[in-house]
């Protein structure tokens, strides 16, 4: 493989990906969405499903974007800590932000095996402590998540450094994630 090719990794893995005409005419429909990565595809795919017209515009090549650049990994974690997020919204909110994000991992395979030919398996994932500074809010995020049910592991630094092979204070292992490719 040309790594200095510009291309991100996914989009030389299975071939350039399927180019769509350019909308040259008027078009009528209930809902527009707005981008061809994987998060307009599946709120098209939503819509659609429940009986909406949809149409999908892109402006480059459909997922082209930062869907192609991904590292394919699912993970139900979204940017902000579930104790950010409680801090914020209140607790009962930010579990229930959560919950959804790992439940969407079920219904992505659910999608994946209707699709057919998507590489979809699940696989954990390891969220680490860059350094001491970060240890104390990761371990209460740990804290939280296994206070409301979710399936998540501490990690200390010899059992990451025995199972991973690298060096860090402290980790949350979870089972709930999954790598995606099409």
């Amino acid at each position: 493989m040309d790594l200095k090719s510009g291309y991100p990794y996914w989009a030389i893995k299975n071939g350039l990906m399927q180019a769509f005409p350019k909308l040259d005419r008027d078009v009528t429909c209930e809902v527009v969405v707005i981008g061809g990565g994987i998060t307009g595809a599946l709120i098209a795919d939503e819509l659609a499903q429940n009986g909406h017209e949809v149409t999908v515009l892109e402006r480059r090549d459909v997922g082209w974007g930062s869907s192609a650049a991904s590292t394919a990994l699912i993970q139900y974690e979204i940017d902000t800590h579930m104790t950010d997020l409680a801090a914020r919204f209140g607790e009962a909110d930010a579990v229930s932000a959560y919950r959804a994000c790992a439940q969407a991992i079920d219904a992505l395979e659910g999608l994946a095996d209707a699709v057919g030919d998507v590489d979809f398996a699940r696989q954990a994932s390891l969220y680490y402590a860059s350094d001491e500074g970060d240890l104390d809010s990761l371990r209460r995020e740990w804290e939280m998540r296994r206070q409301h049910d979710f399936d998540a592991d501490w990690l200390t630094p010899e059992a990451i450094a025995s199972r991973f092979g690298f060096e860090a204070p402290g980790a949350i292992l979870t089972p709930q994630a999954a790598r995606l490719d099409r």
